[in-house]
């Protein structure tokens, strides 16, 4: 009963916009349902037994829209919408009454779901006939519908067609059957849903479901929901352009997954609002867990400070760098230098980097999928990491196959892919800029982010506040 009377609560909310977009007189139905299906789908109410339903109920060549949750003995409508007269407006049943659907449909979604609605010429008549198979239960009974949906303006009315009934005590079943509201042997439920059926002609149905693992899976590659809602609804976006990335040299794109190289365990990072620390951390994870970069080769002999981990202070193994060397690092990295410091990390003009006690970090490689340019030197890049490892370690062999993590995956000689074995950590996005310092090409790290990828529409906004 709680969660009726929360779900209930919630869609009053959800169903129920802001005057300002209500007065909204746009012609366009898609911008108009792109609101009220985001607002329900990112929400707990939509589960993986939901789904959101666009199907022209009024055959007027607009979709309505339905969304709800069906799952054995829970079917129900939460959201239901028509599209009159330049706006979405709500749909309600006509004698409807409020149960476990929070807007009062006795219908339940299972009914709008593409496997279950069908659409109907009249032989006769030539009407449209909108018939959708309402079906649900439990252990002890269970039962299905023929339904007629019928759609009058923002009014809907159903009217049963026929029933099937069963319920079980113990090994026994029991079937009841009813045709146009009236009790009926099988035989003459059989024959009468025939005869029903024999004056209609079946149409294309055409409607599109979206679910929930619709939506998972498509994060799971970095689109956004609402990329996926706009897909849904087949709204045209702005395209990042043309791919340049295939184009480049081999070489070109080596130094590029170099350069990406030298992130392995960053999963955010924005050059509009990055902290000082963040840098340090970078610098300091590469040069001594990783062995990468150009400070990794001038490690010498350590020094012992005192370190602060966890409130507490230890002595600890630094190795010691000028601050002219890393910062010069820092500049080919991001453009920039840090500022204020953790006194752990400098003192007197050096950085300290602790050693790394536990060992070196292992071999990722950052394969571009896709390389944008968006102008004034500045490019967008999707990519996927993965870690490398052997199912069998073969040091000599390892070693044979040299910096192979910065080689396009259909560039590995047969050796490498037979021998390599992959896991993913995921995709990022990243904006680079192309730096060029005497002559030499290099890259700066703008914006790095892990699981996303970003719109069109994103990206500009983005670039906007670089200026």
């Amino acid at each position: 009963m709680k969660k009726t009377v929360s779900i209930v609560l919630f869609l009053c909310l959800i169903l129920n916009l802001s005057p300002a977009y209500a007065a909204d007189q746009t012609s366009d139905w898609k911008s108009a349902y792109k609101n009220y299906i985001l607002k329900y789908v990112n929400t707990d109410y939509f589960t993986s037994d939901s789904a959101v339903v666009l199907v022209d109920i009024d055959r007027d060549g607009v979709p309505e829209l339905f969304g709800g949750e069906s799952y054995r003995t829970v079917n129900r409508v939460d959201i239901a919408y028509t599209f009159k007269k330049g706006k979405a407006a709500k749909v309600t049943q006509k004698g409807g009454v409020i149960g476990e659907s929070p807007i009062g449909f006795d219908i339940g979604i299972g009914a709008f779901l593409k496997e279950n609605l069908k659409v109907y010429k009249d032989k006769k008549t030539g009407a449209f006939k909108v018939i959708g198979t309402d079906s649900g239960g439990g252990i002890a009974s269970w039962s299905s519908s023929d339904i007629l949906i019928q759609l009058n303006g923002t009014i809907i009315t159903i009217k049963e067609i026929s029933n099937s009934y069963t319920s079980k005590d113990g090994q026994n079943e029991n079937t009841e059957y009813r045709f146009n509201g009236k009790a009926v042997k099988e035989s003459q439920y059989t024959s009468n849903r025939k005869q029903y059926f024999s004056q209609l002609t079946g149409v294309a149905t055409q409607a599109n479901v979206l679910r929930l693992s619709d939506l998972s899976s498509a994060k799971e590659k970095g689109i956004s929901y609402e990329a996926t809602v706009n897909q849904f609804l087949q709204i045209k976006t702005p395209s990042l352009g043309t791919n340049i990335y295939p184009q480049k040299a081999l070489n070109d794109k080596k130094e590029l997954m170099k350069f990406f190289g030298n992130f392995p365990e960053t999963e955010r990072f924005d050059l509009t609002a990055y902290k000082d620390q963040e840098l340090v951390n970078i610098a300091s994870t590469n040069t001594t867990k990783y062995g990468i970069g150009p400070l990794a080769e001038l490690r010498n002999k350590t020094v012992v400070r005192k370190r602060n981990v966890g409130g507490e202070s230890y002595n600890w193994d630094y190795y010691p760098f000028k601050k002219a060397l890393v910062d010069k690092y820092f500049k080919e990295l991001f453009g920039v230098v840090p500022k204020q410091i953790d006194k752990d990390y400098f003192s007197n003009g050096v950085y300290y980097f602790p050693s790394w006690e536990a060992g070196g970090g292992g071999k990722d490689t950052p394969q571009i999928d896709g390389m944008y340019a968006l102008g004034k030197g500045l490019f967008y890049v999707e990519l996927t990491r993965y870690y490398t490892d052997m199912e069998e370690y073969d040091s000599k062999k390892w070693k044979s196959f040299g910096d192979f993590q910065y080689l396009p995956m259909n560039n590995w000689s047969k050796a490498i892919k037979d021998s390599v074995v992959l896991e993913k950590e995921g995709i990022w996005h990243a904006i680079i800029r192309e730096t060029n310092v005497n002559g030499k090409k290099g890259w700066n790290l703008v914006k790095y982010q892990k699981g996303k990828k970003l719109t069109k529409a994103e990206l500009d906004q983005y670039i906007k506040k670089l200026k």
